[in-house]
């Protein structure tokens, strides 16, 4: 019982330590959305303003920050599967991510009302990389996944799964 006593412990002061590290927004960048820092950019030799990367995992699109400085930037991609193909789109939008117009098939409807293809990664099978350069403006823009896929006779739609997240460009 003492032992099981001593990890609990352990693990309550390791999850203290963890949520104190991240809640510092001052220190890191952050404003008041819950702790995520805006990234900012200082040019490069190449005339780029810098690199976003992003995991793409089922069923997850994960940049490193989601509130980021407008100007020409790459998008490191990479499929961390563990099984499954994916792309990125980059759309911009002030739709909510969740909310983006759909085809009959549940997949997103990239020509739709309300939303506008920046550009996109092409289908990237597990373990590969990808960059993706673009040009963005201060706005909304919504990082997805549009691939629809057949598994086990089942259809299976990347953005249904919730493969999508919001991006700001400041």
């Amino acid at each position: 019982m003492r032992k099981y006593m001593t990890l609990a412990v352990a693990i309550t002061s390791l999850v203290g330590t963890v949520a104190a590290c991240g809640d510092d927004d001052d220190a890191a960048g952050g404003d008041d959305d819950g702790g995520t820092a805006t990234v900012k950019f200082a040019p490069t030799d190449d005339g780029r303003s810098g690199s976003v990367d992003v995991a793409l995992r089922e069923y997850l699109v994960l940049p490193e920050s989601t509130r980021h400085e407008g100007g020409t930037f790459d998008f490191n991609v990479r499929n961390d599967g563990p099984a499954h193909t994916h792309k990125l789109v980059v759309a911009k939008t002030d739709l909510p991510a969740d909310d983006l117009p759909t085809n009959d098939d549940g997949s997103v409807d990239e020509e739709g009302a309300g939303i506008e293809v920046i550009g996109e990664v092409e289908a990237l099978a597990v373990g590969a990389a990808a960059t993706l350069r673009v040009d963005v403006g201060a706005g909304q823009y919504v990082l997805l996944c549009t691939i629809v896929e057949e598994v086990d006779g089942q259809m299976i739609v990347h953005y249904e799964q919730g493969m999508h997240t919001a991006f700001t460009v400041e």
